[in-house]
């Protein structure tokens, strides 16, 4: 029986811009919906409305952020990483490399001094790391 490996950081080095790559609109919004439907019954931790209102923000062209990019892009990939983990379509085994994507981008974002920022979305960033 094959084991799951366990999520780590790993050392190499991406281009920045990677980062804040987001799947396509259709992907990303299937993916969030699984966030809603399944992770945030079980730890409703982020205010889905404010959420929702800067997420939007990324699909319109010259939209004004209601959050920090960076808060915004690793509050997104710590979500697409649980919902990959949550998805029903696929075996364990199969949704475990989308997820560690998601989640390594996150933890990439996390050293742009984000914590030295002080307001609720850092709170949610590591309640949703600990996910």
């Amino acid at each position: 029986m094959k084991r799951l490996p366990k999520l780590q950081k790993h050392n190499y080095k991406e281009h920045a811009d990677v980062e804040f790559a987001v799947p396509p609109r259709k992907q990303a919004d299937n993916l969030l919906s699984l966030y809603w439907d399944y992770v945030d019954s079980a730890y409703p931790w982020l205010d889905r409305p404010s959420f929702e209102k800067a997420y939007e923000t990324l699909w319109v062209r010259d939209g004004e952020l209601t959050m920090n990019e960076t808060v915004l892009h690793c509050l997104l990939n710590l979500m697409f990483a649980t919902s990959c983990v949550a998805s029903q379509g696929e075996t364990t085994l199969d949704r475990y490399p989308s997820s560690v994507v998601f989640f390594d981008r996150a933890q990439a974002l996390m050293s742009y001094n984000l914590m030295d920022m002080y307001n609720i979305e850092i709170i949610q960033i590591l309640l949703l790391t600990a996910v």
